[in-house]
């Protein structure tokens, strides 16, 4: 009966200490996920793939003014013709964002280029701030 008494008050205080952690553990929330880290790796994943496609944007700017300077019907022309559409499904593909839809074939149609330039340069600016 000697050895009850302090072995009972000690399992009260351990007891007492285990349910006021788990008050405190529940009042700073630490059961909670943080959501800005999430946000930030969302966004630092969001600036390096829209920093990788500008380079992609500027080749299809460069295919569509090579393909207005050429003849229509010529090999040339339809060899152009094919990248600009490969570019636009991979550039839909990789960014959704920019894609307002699909043609006929399936195709992606694009939002204008100035508005996508600018979402990406946008995007790709998260990163530093």
């Amino acid at each position: 009966m000697r050895k009850a008494l302090p072995v009972a008050a000690a399992v009260a205080v351990v007891l007492l200490l285990a349910g006021f952690s788990a008050f405190m553990w529940k009042a700073e929330k630490r059961g909670t996920e943080d959501m800005s880290v999430a946000f930030l790796q969302a966004h630092g994943g969001g600036a390096a793939l829209a920093s990788s496609i500008l380079p992609l944007l500027d080749r299809l700017e460069g295919l569509t003014t090579e393909l207005q300077a050429q003849q229509p019907g010529s090999p040339a022309y339809d060899e152009t013709s094919l990248q600009i559409v490969e570019v636009k499904n991979l550039l839909a593909s990789q960014m959704p964002l920019l894609a307002a839809g699909r043609d006929a074939e399936g195709n992606a149609v694009l939002i204008p280029y100035d508005e996508a330039r600018k979402l990406l340069v946008d995007m790709a600016s998260w990163r530093k701030e």
